[in-house]
């Protein structure tokens, strides 16, 4: 255990009822069946630290986080929280509509004990941040989902809390917001207030978060690495869907052994149904050669070789790159780029090259993930893949001389100065 926790959760669980009848009889038992939201979940959250909470729908995340934050009682278990919490759960949970905006900032300081003056230093701060002009004075019932949550944000960041929840509250404000509040939150962050963060958007767990807990119904599946997380996260979705597919075609596929295909690059997640398989992944410069490295700027391409098992009549290839930090920085598949695959028979082999005429990366090391799906008749792609190579090869990207260059992507742009009027320079 840190030495330091700001949360523990010891084997906490939560068990909801269900009934046959929503009306009770007072002849007739009512017979009732019990639904486990969380299964012995046992988690200890560092202080300082930034941990998202991934997993589908169902799998107790909103739970968890409403027993953290005290709003629910575990059916069994305990939680410790050491620190003033602020939570950001359902959205306008707290609030009364029928108050104004400003009333309820004042409800929300009283609920988390902040005083009425400490709260009149910090309210024009808060209004600041809400940006929502004269509706502060206006019932909450008037507001729209976005100004709720504005608002809503506006008073959690700004009471100053120890421990921050988070639950999809984000997902409803417009993308400016969101870069403010993940701006905001980055400063909380170095501050060292403990985060805790659920959210679908997986590459904001990646980037923005130092730990991740992959929830499946109510069971904590995997706590550590987030890009580990949100691939197990993937996979999991990935395999029930192939199940499904299974079942459809009601015969077990013969997935062949991949040690037998003698594979040239090397991975631990790897997961599909088996149609269809990569047998190599190599990395070609603009002389032709099998190369690892590249210099910023430079063309290259991916070429996938490929061996069909099954007949596979539309196929959709594509591949993915990701920077060390496991955000997706950029991809591209041949159903997007209007260049469908021929039906293939089984056993036929074939390479697939994605070419980038220039590779506009910022140098560093750079993971490649291949996949291979079905194109469903109404043309989308299936991500029931047949093949998924997650991090199957390593690119490193240097730097030429004089060339700077300091965000992730460095695209090629047209510059001209004109002077007032409009004439060239």
């Amino acid at each position: 255990m840190p030495s330091d926790p700001a949360i523990i959760v010891n084997n906490v669980s939560k068990t909801y009822y269900i009934y046959e009848n929503p009306i009770t009889h007072f002849f007739k038992k009512n017979k009732k069946k019990s639904f486990n939201a969380l299964n012995n979940v046992s988690l200890v959250i560092e202080k300082g630290k930034t941990v998202g909470i991934i997993g589908r729908n169902g799998s107790g995340k909103s739970t968890l986080l409403q027993i953290v934050a005290g709003i629910l009682q575990p059916t069994s278990g305990t939680v410790e929280v050491k620190g003033k919490v602020a939570a950001l759960l359902e959205l306008g949970a707290g609030f009364n509509l029928e108050f104004t905006g400003k009333e309820n900032v004042y409800l929300n300081a009283a609920v988390l004990g902040i005083s009425r003056k400490e709260i009149e230093k910090k309210y024009h701060d808060i209004v600041n941040f809400a940006d929502i002009g004269d509706f502060i004075n206006y019932p909450v019932k008037t507001y729209s989902s976005g100004m709720l949550v504005r608002l809503a944000f506006a008073v959690a960041i700004n009471m100053e809390p120890e421990i921050l929840i988070i639950d999809e509250a984000l997902s409803v404000g417009d993308a400016a917001f969101q870069h403010k509040c993940f701006s905001k939150l980055k400063s909380l962050q170095n501050k060292g207030t403990t985060i805790l963060f659920v959210s679908h958007d997986t590459d904001a767990v990646k980037s923005f978060c130092q730990e991740a807990v992959f929830l499946e119904k109510g069971t904590v599946v995997y706590k550590g690495d987030p890009e580990t997380a949100v691939n197990k996260y993937y996979q999991s979705i990935h395999l029930e869907q192939n199940v499904k597919k299974e079942k459809e075609i009601k015969k077990r596929l013969e997935i062949v052994n991949t040690a037998d295909l003698k594979c040239n690059f090397e991975t631990g997640d790897r997961h599909g149904s088996g149609e269809a398989q990569f047998v190599t992944i190599d990395f070609i410069d603009k002389k032709g050669n099998i190369v690892d490295s590249i210099e910023f700027g430079d063309k290259i391409t991916v070429r996938l070789g490929i061996l069909f098992h099954r007949t596979v009549p539309h196929t959709n290839i594509g591949i993915l790159w990701r920077d060390s930090s496991g955000v997706d920085v950029l991809g591209n598949d041949s159903l997007n780029l209007n260049n469908p695959i021929p039906p293939q028979e089984p056993g036929s082999f074939i390479y697939v090259d994605f070419t980038v005429e220039n590779f506009f990366l910022k140098p560093g090391s750079y993971a490649l993930t291949a996949a291979i799906g079905e194109i469903k008749p109404d043309g989308t792609w299936n991500t029931s893949y047949y093949d998924w190579v997650n991090n199957a090869k390593i690119l490193h990207v240097g730097v030429k001389k004089n060339t700077r260059v300091w965000t992730k992507v460095l695209l090629p742009m047209e510059i001209n100065v004109y002077e007032k009027s409009r004439k060239k320079v």
